[in-house]
């Protein structure tokens, strides 16, 4: 895997490999060995996995400074909420919210950027679920602000446990193969979670993803007003410290400034092909 992947990276020039796989933590001594092939082979890309927080909490600080200087950059973990019935609910049992402190802390001490994701509108989650949630984010990013939460809205997906409790619960089951292609599409609001609190839902959200600074996996261009940032980032915190998301004057002036501020679409010189007529 070493000598593959930074063939690949100098062949290509990649900055950054997203190593997909769920099991990449489960076997520590090949995380390690790995990590000690891409420190010999002197990597110069970051790469990034996904893994439970648990099983990142059983490295030592030594094993992720390693993975650190062989280039691991960030890990994403899921935490799908603080609710414990929510947990439960998920058969989050393995994993619990101090698995995510200690993982956090080792992260940020071995210089690896933690970050979480979260799951609303997962039945039986109600508003006071949702705000145990919210008020742990805010305590876990004050404490530490490299911490990323990243937000999804509950999807039934096929197969899963939870796709008959979702069914009892107003979810429609495609009953031929040709329905399941608009399943997702249709399924951004849920039958539990619509109208009035499926708004309330989405304005927090992008609240969260103001209040504070969250760097994607890739480069981030430097913010053209960071003084305007920075206050939208303050207002987004008081929002969701009081639970406040009517009239979100923020977004509003945010996506303005947004649309004012963005760079100018690169000119392309292309033409439309014409179309030929295929014989077989």
């Amino acid at each position: 895997m070493a000598e593959e992947t930074s063939d690949l990276a100098t062949r290509y020039g990649l900055e950054l490999l997203w190593i997909v796989d769920d099991n990449f933590l489960v076997d520590t001594h090949r995380a390690v060995a790995v990590a000690e092939g891409l420190v010999r082979k002197k990597a110069k890309f970051d790469w990034s996995i996904q893994a439970t927080a648990n099983l990142v909490r059983k490295l030592s600080i030594e094993e992720l400074k390693l993975l650190r200087r062989a280039g691991l950059s960030q890990i994403c973990q899921g935490s799908e909420s603080a609710s414990e019935p929510v947990l439960k609910g998920m058969m989050k049992d393995f994993q619990g919210l101090d698995d995510i402190r200690e993982s956090a802390r080792k992260c940020v001490a071995a210089g690896i950027r933690p970050s979480f994701n979260l799951i609303f509108g997962f039945p039986g989650e109600g508003r006071e679920e949702r705000r145990e949630t919210i008020r742990f984010v805010m305590e876990f990013c004050r404490r530490y602000p490299t911490v990323e939460f990243w937000t999804n809205l509950f999807t039934p997906y096929p197969g899963s446990p939870i796709i008959h409790e979702a069914a009892r619960h107003g979810i429609e089951l495609p009953e031929n193969f040709e329905g399941w292609s608009d399943f997702f599409p249709r399924y951004t609001e849920l039958p539990w979670l619509k109208g009035s609190e499926h708004r309330r839902v989405q304005v927090m959200r992008e609240y969260l993803r103001m209040a504070f600074r969250r760097i994607p996996i890739a480069k981030q261009s430097k913010h053209p007003l960071p003084v305007f940032r920075d206050l939208m980032g303050r207002a987004a915190r008081w929002r969701l410290d009081n639970d406040v998301y009517g009239l979100p004057a923020e977004l509003w002036l945010k996506n303005l400034v947004a649309t004012l501020t963005a760079p100018a679409k690169p000119v392309v010189d292309a033409q439309q092909l014409s179309s030929e007529t295929v014989t077989c």
